[in-house]
């Protein structure tokens, strides 16, 4: 298994993880992705919330 990401909420995170067959279906996905696109994709960084905070 390998940690792909977490879930993050008031309550605390959770982490994700993927098997082999379930990572490489996500690599596949990816490059198919971006092989529709013109150039590289972006890559945004979505700033965590403070454990706590209440959301706008």
């Amino acid at each position: 298994m390998t940690r792909i990401g977490e879930i993050t909420s008031n309550e605390g995170e959770t982490p994700l993880y993927a098997c082999r067959a379930c990572l490489q279906e996500l690599l596949t996905i990816h490059e198919r992705s971006v092989g529709r696109m013109d150039g590289r994709p972006r890559i945004i960084q979505i700033p965590r919330a403070p454990r706590g905070a209440v959301p706008n």
